[in-house]
């Protein structure tokens, strides 16, 4: 089954060179890299959404995300097959 990237290579690419300053990585690594990003990045936003129902608000906010983070880190939610 083929999934379509949602960051693209370029983008990764930019976050891996701002992190690691001078480092190569091959294209398989940025692909690795990406999926684990989107990946951590989808489960973030499926839990800030429920914060944001639970507050019975329409807007997320940056404390919805903070506590999704939070939750994410100590449950691995999502990083368990």
């Amino acid at each position: 089954m083929v999934t379509k990237r949602i960051l693209s290579l370029a983008t990764l690419d930019r976050i891996f060179l701002s992190a690691t300053g001078h480092v190569n990585i091959d294209l398989d690594g940025l692909k690795e890299f990406g999926k684990i990003l989107e990946r951590y990045g989808l489960e973030i936003l499926k839990s800030a959404v429920k914060m944001k129902d639970h507050a019975k608000r329409k807007t997320i906010k940056g404390k919805d995300i903070e506590l999704a983070l939070n939750l994410v880190k100590e449950f691995d939610i999502g990083f368990v097959d």
